[in-house]
């Protein structure tokens, strides 16, 4: 279903924003990992071989956007969570 570079590169990157974001080191990293290949799975085809973009460049905006969505996402949740306890 995929390659090894991608699973590879896209592990990669979930360990690097774990690195950066303290809100993701509680999401573990396989289930980062899956939430982020599932969503390339369905973007890979929209890649334009032809453009100026390589492969994994895009790959690497794909998943690094689908990271930011589910940053804002667990910081809305904690955000609601301490509105709530108000």
């Amino acid at each position: 279903m995929f390659q090894d570079w991608e699973i590879k590169h896209a592990r990669e990157l979930v360990w690097e924003f774990q690195k950066r974001f303290r809100t993701l080191k509680r999401e573990g990293v396989e289930d980062l990992l899956q939430e982020c290949l599932t969503h390339w799975y369905f973007k890979r085809n929209q890649y334009d071989p032809s453009g100026p973009a390589k492969c994994k460049t895009y790959m690497s905006q794909v998943i690094e956007n689908k990271l930011m969505d589910i940053l804002k996402l667990k910081e809305r949740q904690k955000r609601k969570t301490i509105y709530q306890s108000i």
